[in-house]
């Protein structure tokens, strides 16, 4: 089961209790409203700071992926140059031997 990397916790936008003696008569549905964006505005800032992680986590996922990648081709064209330098008539045993296990090598890193 995967770790939980962030945990989004929903803000209760028409909770808490309003301070009577700042307020004059009238001005409470004002006040309410006025209370309700800002909590609603911290939301969307919250929200915006994991939107900004999770693609900063998916920007290093694939850096890395194509980073491997490059790797592999490397390595894959190293194999390929040795393998054209190769004469399976002239070649001696113990070379043919190394290249298998290079190859062989390769091939696990991959999987």
């Amino acid at each position: 089961m995967p770790f939980i990397k962030r945990d989004i916790q929903p803000v209760k936008i028409r909770q808490g209790a309003l301070d009577k003696s700042d307020i004059s008569l009238g001005e409470e549905h004002e006040v309410i409203v006025n209370k309700s964006y800002t909590q609603i505005l911290q939301q969307i800032s919250q929200l915006a700071t994991f939107a900004n992680e999770i693609f900063k986590d998916l920007s290093q996922e694939c850096q890395h992926v194509v980073n491997r990648s490059h790797k592999l081709k490397t390595r894959m064209w190293e194999i390929e140059q040795r393998s054209e330098k190769l004469n399976v008539l002239e070649t001696p045993l113990r070379e043919l031997q190394q290249c298998r296990l290079i190859i062989i090598s390769v091939l696990q890193s991959t999987f």
